[in-house]
């Protein structure tokens, strides 16, 4: 692979299938209710007071929005839009049962291993990441299967010898805080690190 005149690759790639246990976070809807607004909030004589009242439910940013869709100067104004608040309540769902076959889900997935000979981190990061970028580029990919949401086709994963974490390795770290501190910072990039000891 090629991308801004950088090469990048993967030494090896395989195709498997990711079984899984699953539970739906999907709720069935059960009713809506409407209420007035701002007897919901227990009432406002000013548009200050209204605010303070908004913001102990909502963010500032959220409460910024609303005064700015509604263009309102007055307190009347307000209460002449009949502004509601509206509750949606869904159903209690049934216990997790995994067990149940429906709830057994198959994910076809890639994965891309790379392998770092030594503890350079920030280059084996930013070469998994080059090679995430093109090889994400070059597939389509369903954004739903099995009625899950995929968010990428491929799980990368760099593989350090198990040889280069060693104490103080990276100064005031344990071989094992190296390999912990290694591995959650691929994490939070959506891939994994592995130490192998041959």
């Amino acid at each position: 692979m090629k991308n801004q005149g950088r090469l990048v690759w993967v030494e090896v790639t395989l195709d498997a299938i990711l079984s899984v246990t699953a539970e739906s976070t999907v709720l069935e809807p059960d009713s809506v209710v409407a209420r007035d607004l701002l007897t919901e909030l227990g009432g406002a004589a000013t548009l200050n007071e209204l605010k303070t009242k908004l913001l102990a439910r909502y963010t500032q940013s959220q409460v910024d929005a609303i005064f700015s869709s509604l263009h309102i100067t007055t307190i009347e104004e307000f209460k002449e839009r009949m502004n509601l608040f509206v509750q949606f309540l869904y159903k209690q769902p049934p216990p997790f049962n995994p067990a149940d076959p429906a709830n057994k889900k198959n994910f076809p997935v890639t994965l891309c291993v790379k392998f770092q000979p030594d503890l350079n981190v920030s280059d084996a990061l930013q070469n998994a990441k080059l090679c995430r970028s093109v090889k994400t580029q070059e597939t389509d990919f369903r954004p739903e299967v099995s009625g899950a949401e995929v968010k990428s086709p491929y799980v990368f994963v760099t593989v350090f010898p198990d040889t280069a974490a060693v104490d103080n390795g990276i100064p005031g770290l344990t071989a094992a805080q190296i390999k912990a501190n290694v591995q959650n910072l691929f994490a939070a990039e959506g891939m994994l690190a592995h130490f192998f000891a041959p």
